[in-house]
């Protein structure tokens, strides 16, 4: 299946056209629904969301060293935008390279993994649905090794 993201005013639309009905007479057929962001609630519910997961990450000890010396605000800014964009919100992620922001930060692969379980955790508390989670882990599997640098330190042995 291929996917478009198209706006039509205020709405934002996903446009799949699947390939294996790529024929002549069924050129024009496609399939249109609002964008996963949209159908979560667009950007109120994209930040409640990051509230939540914040609120959860830093209660974990096993991740709450991470944070240390961190503007939380300025995160939080900058993991809403990245969460609306991966979920097809109108605006893309411009952010830093995601590898550069979390370089000589020693994320383990286990520590990015409970990082991602609280982030699942807080979608579903939000109604958000099975198809839009699978998506959201394809993208967290697929810039997990930009993140993880492999190393076993912890965050506090890596900054000490």
């Amino acid at each position: 299946m291929i996917s478009h993201v198209t706006a039509f005013g205020s709405n934002i639309f996903r446009t799949s056209v699947i390939p294996s009905l790529a024929h002549p007479e069924w050129e024009d057929l496609v399939i249109t629904s609002p964008s996963y962001y949209d159908q979560i609630g667009g950007a109120p519910v994209v930040r409640d969301v990051v509230d939540a997961f914040y609120v959860r990450v830093l209660a974990d000890d096993d991740l709450k060293p991470y944070f240390a010396g961190i503007d939380m605000p300025r995160l939080k800014r900058h993991m809403v935008v990245l969460l609306c964009s991966v979920l097809g919100g109108p605006e893309p992620y411009e952010g830093r390279d995601l590898g550069e922001a979390h370089a000589g930060m020693g994320v383990t692969s286990e520590h990015y993994d409970k990082v991602g379980e609280h982030l699942f955790a807080v979608l579903r508390a939000g109604g958000v649905g099975e198809d839009i989670l699978r998506d959201v882990g394809l993208v967290l599997g697929k810039v997990k090794p930009s993140i993880v640098t492999g190393l076993a330190d912890t965050p506090a042995e890596t900054a000490g």
